[in-house]
């Protein structure tokens, strides 16, 4: 009989299917390194990539932001486990970052001390590249000794019900920019060499990443400069226009108020004149508007807590937001000092709450939140017109609809609005631009689509004690309607219009009042007149000799002892001239005859020195 002979060969393909599944993975990861898309798009494929490939139940990478390093995306986490878990900085009593003895933030969590470097590989749950790893990590503490324990370790995870944990370290350039994080609730999900596997592909996601990110920031760096251009040309405009609009505007005011005095109470004209003054005001509005947006604007800076405006501010917003919007308030327990104007930020907390209020048509929550903080080198060196030091923070944030990157590239512009016509000027952001830059500070907005917005506000911390409130309301006392003068008067102004409803002013107060066009003029008529006035009033910005050199002048030959300034140029050209500084009398067209005339018994009945050098 044929005797039929079959050899069997038996071979372990299991090992040859692991290589080549990680082989695809790294494939797929390098893809996805290289495509086009958006950065948040290309970590969101790379875990998809991870997930699939590996089968484990949770993945996420961790990236350094500032001092701390949260999740920049996840797949599969549940949201409650991300949310407390996304940040890594240990809070003090304060609720502050917590710091060591050198200053540096403490970074919680087995995570923590991967993206720290604090490994040793000496314990068998580390590995010589610095990665965390246990197979069940349930058995892992209960076998770690309190002399293995690591610095600040939370143990979240084991708490979480994962017992197959993995952080590898992504690096970059010799530095470690965040990790790689790998969970599941099944045990025995690892191995050493998957470990290294991941390890390697770790400094290759790193370097690409940080490259990414260096070339996008670039990009918005770019943007960010075009777009400062931009609202440059926009405030150059501004400012140039801002000197005529408002000579005319004090005279539109002026003349309508000397009407609105000879008419009589029940007088049909009385309602017209107001609707004149009124308009007056708005357009004057307007102006501010625009000379905020271009960081000219007049700023009296004082020293204000930014916790007593905004808590000072709440009732006041509680009203003009709906039923149905939450407020919440969280203030940070130490006083937030900050050399600003307050009417501007106050300004500026009210434009960002009405903004968050119309994001929300369906209701939600606008969170009011201050803090001060104390950033690393990195952070100035990214926003270089801050000053260094600690950092008074401002949150405006809302739960409402949010916006694309498009709109969010746009938002400060001025004029530039997604609301109904007759809904929005498109200056309420503008402004707030402008009064935050001329503070010193910086504004960063954080804003998704469906996803609500977050606006913060970074302005210097200062040390300076609060400034005595109850002086202010001691100064402001009293000054209900204007007091008729006695005193003699020297009004420069090179403005013919402007000269003639100055001396109409000064004379229905009751003063002796001696006019000149210029300041040669003023001095030639000083020279005939051979004795002191009581007061200049003058102009700051004239041809020839500036409203300051004529104050010296005079001041320098006993001619006269105070002065006060007007100007309707902006805040650039008057400190050009040395005005705006402290104890310099000073006020800002377009004005009214009651303010001129208050603002003239204040100088008056003030120190004889406001002329001094």
């Amino acid at each position: 009989n044929n005797q039929e002979r079959f050899v069997f060969m038996h071979d372990n393909i299991t090992g040859r299917k692991v290589l080549e599944s990680r082989q695809a993975l790294a494939t797929d990861i390098f893809k996805c390194l290289a495509a086009a898309d958006k950065h948040t798009d290309v970590i969101k494929e790379i875990l998809v990539a991870v997930k699939r490939s590996t089968g484990i139940e949770a993945v996420g990478i961790r990236l350094k932001s500032e001092e701390d390093y949260p999740y920049y995306q996840t797949n599969g986490f549940p949201d409650k486990f991300v949310s407390l878990e996304r940040s890594l900085c240990a809070l003090g009593t304060n609720g502050a970052c917590a710091r060591d003895a050198s200053g540096k933030v403490i970074l919680e969590c087995m995570c923590g001390n991967i993206v720290s470097g604090r490994t040793d590989p000496r314990l068998p749950f580390f590995t010589k590249g610095g990665s965390f790893w246990s197979n069940c990590t349930t058995d892992l503490l209960a076998n770690t000794t309190s002399k293995d324990l690591q610095a600040h370790t939370l143990n979240n995870c084991n708490k979480a019900g994962y017992e197959s944990v993995a952080l590898i370290p992504l690096r970059s350039r010799d530095k470690i920019i965040g990790l790689l994080q790998l969970n599941d609730r099944r045990k025995d999900q690892f191995t050493l060499d998957m470990i290294k596997f991941f390890e390697n592909i770790g400094a290759s996601i790193g370097i690409a990443i940080e490259r990414r990110a260096s070339a996008e920031e670039n990009v918005r760096l770019g943007e960010q400069v075009r777009q400062s251009q931009k609202m440059e040309a926009v405030g150059l405009l501004a400012g140039g226009i801002a000197h005529d609009f408002n000579n005319t505007l004090t005279a539109i005011k002026c003349y309508t108020g000397f009407i609105v005095k000879e008419l009589a109470p029940g007088d049909s004209r009385l309602a017209d004149a107001k609707e004149v003054i009124a308009a007056a005001d708005r357009a004057s509005a307007l102006t501010h508007q625009l000379l905020a947006f271009s960081r000219r604007q007049i700023m009296v800076p004082k020293v204000v807590d930014i916790n007593g405006l905004m808590g000072g501010m709440t009732r006041m917003l509680k009203r003009i937001i709906s039923e149905d919007i939450k407020l919440a308030v969280k203030l940070h327990p130490e006083p937030c000092l900050a050399n600003v104007d307050s009417g501007q930020i106050e300004q500026v907390i009210l434009n960002l709450a009405v903004n968050a209020r119309d994001a929300m048509p369906g209701g939600g929550t606008i969170t009011l939140e201050t803090e001060i903080i104390r950033p690393p080198e990195e952070f100035f060196i990214e926003r270089p017109d801050l000053p260094k030091g600690p950092l008074v923070c401002l949150r405006v944030g809302d739960t409402g609809t949010g916006m694309s990157g498009k709109v969010k590239g746009r938002i400060f512009e001025p004029f530039f609005t997604t609301k109904e016509q007759g809904k929005g000027t498109g200056l309420g952001l503008s402004t707030v631009f402008g009064i935050v830059k001329q503070s010193k500070g910086e504004i960063v907005v954080e804003s998704e689509s469906g996803k609500g917005s977050l606006f913060t506000v970074y302005l210097p911390f200062t040390e300076t004690p609060l400034q005595d409130k109850d002086k202010d309301k001691d100064k402001d006392k009293d000054k209900d309607a204007p007091v008729k003068g006695h005193e003699t008067v020297l009004f420069v102004e090179d403005e013919e219009s402007l000269r003639r409803l100055g001396e109409r002013v000064l004379r229905s107060g009751g003063y002796t009042v001696l006019v000149a066009a210029d300041g040669q003029a003023a001095l030639k008529l000083m020279e005939e007149r051979g004795k002191p006035v009581d007061l200049l009033v003058t102009d700051v910005v004239m041809p020839g000799m500036s409203g300051r050199a004529l104050a010296l002048e005079l001041a320098k030959r006993k001619m006269m002892s105070r002065t006060l300034y007007t100007s309707g140029y902006t805040d650039d050209a008057i400190v050009k001239h040395g005005v705006l500084e402290p104890g310099i009398a000073f006020i800002y067209k377009p004005f009214t005859v009651d303010a001129v005339l208050l603002k003239l018994r204040e100088v008056l009945d003030g120190p004889a020195d406001q002329a001094k050098a």
